[in-house]
């Protein structure tokens, strides 16, 4: 999820054995080169003066490198960061941060504006003083390198030859800080799949959107990436072991998917049109065998055609006794 692209080494005793270690190895050192088939003809590392190459089969497309990536609409070898479409907000969220700290260095000074005093000349009358392009561009220089850029934020100002700083409020923008944090974070995790009510902002994260929060992570980011990630394994390293053998999440053991499998098992108890081993294979358990293919309906149920003309059912049948005898 942070480079878009995962690479995973199988570590084999011999080439014919399954493996016995995985190394997963850093993106940014693997170059690949491409084939003519659609596939990589081989995956080459490099760090420092290393250099590795792990070729790939031309007929099968297997290689000991497992590259597993997400999907990059501009790109046929590498996948695409959530972190790239998302960026901006990180850049601002990380600049908004250092900005706040660097205003509490300097004692959260507010900005403000220079104005050139007046001076009095001989006749005793007063003018502004007029800057030549050299002075103005000097000043404006000294202010950029000093007041602009978030190391520079709310850092006092020396001045000379008539200017004066005037200091202004902070307007409700600069208060906002907070709330700009807030949107930036939101952002941040809608790139990444990430419901921005789990980061307890205020007025976000009541139970409510909590509970359901956690569930979409799980059902819309988690469970989506675990499918594509097993998809991969059982292509590539399940048939090194045995191609009859297959890897699944066990879904169970997930708390935060406890509700929906409450809710299955409900559903599930009030369909008495299902048999007991359809029930238990809806719910994840083996079958019963032979004696669960029985459909269990509640003793008060009668059939429509029973009932007469005011909707009472019949009165129970009153079987003689074992013995034969009639009642008395």
């Amino acid at each position: 999820m942070i480079a878009g692209n995962a690479f995973l080494e199988a570590v084999r005793p011999q080439p014919s054995q399954p493996p016995r270690e995985f190394y997963s190895l850093r993106p940014d050192r693997f170059e690949i080169v491409a084939g003519t088939r659609g596939f990589p003809s081989m995956f080459t590392y490099r760090v420092g003066g290393f250099r590795k190459d792990f070729p790939v089969d031309f007929v099968t497309g297997k290689s000991d490198i497992l590259h597993d990536k997400t999907f990059n609409p501009t790109d046929d070898w590498w996948g695409l960061s959530p972190i790239e479409p998302g960026g901006m907000s990180i850049d601002q969220h990380n600049e908004a941060n250092k900005w706040n700290m660097n205003i509490l260095q300097n004692s959260a000074v507010p900005s403000g504006a220079v104005e050139m005093q007046q001076i009095k000349k001989k006749d005793g009358s007063t003018q502004f003083p007029i800057l030549t392009q050299k002075q103005f561009k000097a000043i404006s220089k000294r202010m950029d390198e000093r007041l602009t850029g978030p190391d520079n934020a709310r850092r006092p100002m020396f001045f000379e030859g008539g200017l004066k700083w005037i200091q202004m409020a902070l307007s409700h923008v600069d208060l906002d800080w907070g709330g700009g944090l807030d949107r930036a974070a939101r952002n941040i995790c809608h790139s990444v799949g990430f419901p921005p009510q789990l980061l307890g902002i205020p007025g976000d994260n009541t139970y409510s959107n909590y509970k359901e929060a956690r569930l979409a992570l799980y059902e819309l980011t988690v469970l989506p990436l675990l499918t594509i990630t097993l998809g991969e394994f059982n292509n590539w390293l399940v048939p090194m072991f045995d191609p009859n053998l297959e890897l699944r999440p066990d879904l169970d053991k997930i708390e935060a998917l406890a509700p929906r499998r409450l809710e299955v098992w409900e559903r599930v108890s009030k369909a008495n049109w299902l048999k007991i081993n359809e029930k238990r294979e809806a719910t994840g358990y083996e079958p019963l065998g032979p004696e669960g293919d029985v459909v269990l309906v509640p003793s008060g149920m009668v059939p429509l055609e029973s009932l007469d003309d005011d909707g009472i059912p019949p009165p129970p049948d009153d079987d003689d006794d074992d013995d034969g005898d009639d009642d008395e």
